[in-house]
């Protein structure tokens, strides 16, 4: 009884010096906080324009002749970008990618062929829904594609933390290109 008694007047004394909840407002839980971020491009690589046209029909794309004729005089890319997260312990929790594949004749975008999106959510954390979109294309000097993530930690009812994962990619028909993404 006497030790059952001093590890209870320990924990109350702990308790004073300390406050309740105080060391969890101090030290946030590293298996929920994002303490690192990281965007870079994923894919980076020129593609013939037949394996472009075969990858669109792969992925069931119907390209006339006329399309053909323009995407053969063009060059094409696959490229993509991404954002992920770790937490305090290292451990990657969120990623989220979007690639695409293009091509373009020095002036405009004469093909895109839809894109790709890679998504992990771990350690608690789960993948909740898509939004996405795009501005410009095929025959503008410019497609600007974008795609964003919803992430939630610890579904019960609502979310205890909630992420918002947006990457976009922004080709030009003169081959120049630009990307971004934001974790919130």
């Amino acid at each position: 009884m006497m030790k059952m008694a001093g590890i209870v007047g320990l924990a109350a004394a702990l308790t004073v010096l300390v406050g309740p909840g105080a060391l969890a407002a101090s030290n946030p839980d590293p298996k929920v906080e994002v303490v690192k971020v990281e965007e870079k491009a994923i894919v980076d690589e020129a593609i013939s324009p037949q394996t472009y046209i075969a990858d669109a029909q792969q992925k069931g794309t119907k390209i006339s002749s006329k399309e053909q004729a323009s995407i053969l005089a063009s060059s094409c890319r696959r490229w993509g970008t991404g954002v992920s997260a770790k937490n305090g312990f290292g451990q990657l929790i969120i990623s989220y990618r979007l690639d695409i594949d293009y091509c373009y004749n020095g002036t405009n975008i004469t093909a895109r062929n839809g894109y790709y999106r890679e998504v992990k959510a771990d350690w608690g954390w789960t993948f909740e829904g898509h939004e996405s979109g795009s501005s410009g294309g095929v025959g503008n000097p410019s497609w600007k594609p974008w795609t964003k993530g919803e992430f939630c930690y610890l579904r019960y009812g609502g979310c205890v933390r909630q992420k918002f994962a947006t990457v976009w990619l922004r080709v030009y028909g003169n081959g120049s290109r630009g990307f971004g993404s934001d974790l919130a």
